[in-house]
C-alpha cells in the first residue's frame, strides 16, 4: 500500500522524465515544443441587433450589419448611445482573413481566448457555436467571466467567407 506521500510523488515523475529526456536530447524537444502563432481579431467586427441562426452565414456585405472597430464600445454612451442601456440580442462577427483560414486549416488544433464577458454570450465558426458562458433560459449571467476553448477547425470553409460569430444576450445591460 502506497502512503499519502507517495501517491502525490508519483504523478509528478512523468512530467520530470520528460524534463530529463529533454536535457539530454535537444531534438527531443524541438519535437515537443509546439510550434504556434497567437492572432488578436482586431480590426473590423460587424454588428446587429438580434439573434438569429441565419445571421451567421449571411453575406458580408448586407446592409443590416453595421461596422466597428475592435475593441467593440458597446459599454461606452458616447461611443454607441443605441447601447447604452441596452437590454436583449446582440450578434457580432468577425470576417477570419483568408491567410488565417489558410494556417488554421492547416492545425490539428486551435484555442480560442476573450477576455471578460459582459452578460451571457455563445461563440460561433461559422453556424457551428463552441462556447459559451452564462444562459438565457433559465436567465445566469455570464458576467465577467472569460473564455478559453477548443475551436471546431472542422467547421471552416474552403468555399466560402469564414466567421467568427458571437451571440450576446444582456439580461441587463452590456
Amino acid at each position: 500500500m502506497k502512503s499519502d506521500a507517495q501517491r502525490r510523488v508519483w504523478p509528478r515523475r512523468p512530467a520530470y522524465l520528460l524534463l530529463l529526456l529533454c536535457l539530454l536530447s535537444t531534438t527531443a524537444c524541438e519535437r515537443l515544443a509546439p510550434t504556434h502563432s497567437v492572432h488578436f481579431l482586431t480590426g473590423e467586427w460587424q454588428y446587429r441587433n438580434g439573434f438569429d441562426p441565419s445571421f451567421l452565414l449571411s453575406a458580408y456585405d448586407s446592409p443590416e450589419w453595421q461596422t466597428t472597430r475592435y475593441p467593440i464600445p458597446f459599454h461606452d454612451a458616447e461611443a454607441m448611445p443605441a447601447y447604452a442601456n441596452y437590454r436583449g440580442h446582440v450578434t457580432v462577427r468577425y470576417r477570419i482573413p483568408a491567410d488565417m483560414v489558410t494556417e488554421l486549416s492547416e492545425l490539428n488544433a486551435a484555442a480560442f481566448y476573450s477576455s471578460w464577458i459582459s452578460d451571457v454570450a455563445t461563440v460561433y465558426l461559422n453556424d457551428v457555436p463552441f462556447a459559451s458562458v452564462g444562459s438565457e433560459q433559465p436567465y445566469v449571467s455570464g458576467y465577467n467571466r472569460f473564455i478559453l476553448s477548443g475551436v471546431p477547425l472542422r467547421a471552416l470553409r474552403s468555399d466560402a467567407d469564414n466567421y467568427l460569430s458571437i451571440h450576446f444576450y444582456a439580461g441587463g445591460t452590456f
